[in-house]
């Protein structure tokens, strides 16, 4: 197999393969792409912070399909860059390539402190699936729940703002008030990537959603 090889099924694996489709369609260029991804559906990992984390993944083959784009389930175990080929666990025979692209994206590393084992993240889709579970195994048995969040970056503002409606949702509208929603940082201001600029809006809406701040 030759032509593209794109290692990785997010949006930028994705969008690497339509665009090169698209290109080779405007140049009248015959090619082989291929993308190889862990699994067959795209997680759409910005909303994962969102209730009903079952609605933000997508089959992968009704995009790629119509445009002639292979699919490989898999995982890669060595690249060989001097003879430009790929191989995948469990996949006998070596993946050739003339372009190579690498768009397998970012892993939450763990945190190492004490008690962090026992934490939830908002990273992958099943983790957020098991979040989910949690949410709404434990709330409907709790009076004031705590939720602490630790990251005041983007996916952390976004799940402290939206922390009383899943609860709600899990329980009822009394017990949604009375948690507390605790947003943990070791910087000194939230959204320290984010710039100065939103900051006072940022800090003004976690304010009115009642989100305790512990910078």
């Amino acid at each position: 197999m030759s032509g593209i090889l794109i290692l990785g099924g997010g949006f930028a694996g994705l969008w690497s393969a339509l665009v090169a489709r698209r290109q080779a369609v405007d140049e009248g260029r015959d090619l082989t792409i291929t993308l190889v991804s862990m699994d067959s559906h795209l997680t759409l990992r910005p909303r994962l912070y969102e209730p009903e984390p079952e609605r933000f993944r997508v089959p992968l083959r009704p995009v790629l399909d119509p445009v002639d784009i292979g699919l490989i389930e898999g995982t890669v175990t060595n690249l060989d860059l001097e003879n430009r080929q790929v191989r995948l666990e469990n996949v006998s025979m070596a993946l050739s390539y003339d372009r190579l692209i690498l768009a397998t994206g970012s892993v939450l590393l763990p945190l190492s402190v004490p008690g962090a084992e026992g934490a939830f993240d908002l990273d992958s889709w099943a983790a957020a699936m098991a979040f989910d579970r949690q949410l709404q195994t434990i709330m409907p048995n709790l009076e004031k729940p705590v939720i602490a969040i630790i990251g005041a970056g983007f996916t952390g503002i976004e799940a402290a703002m939206e922390m009383r409606n899943r609860i709600e949702i899990a329980s009822d509208r009394s017990t949604a008030d009375a948690a507390r929603i605790i947003l943990l940082d070791r910087a000194e201001v939230t959204g320290p990537e984010l710039g100065d600029n939103p900051r006072p809006v940022i800090e003004t809406a976690l304010a009115s959603a009642g989100v305790e701040l512990r910078l």
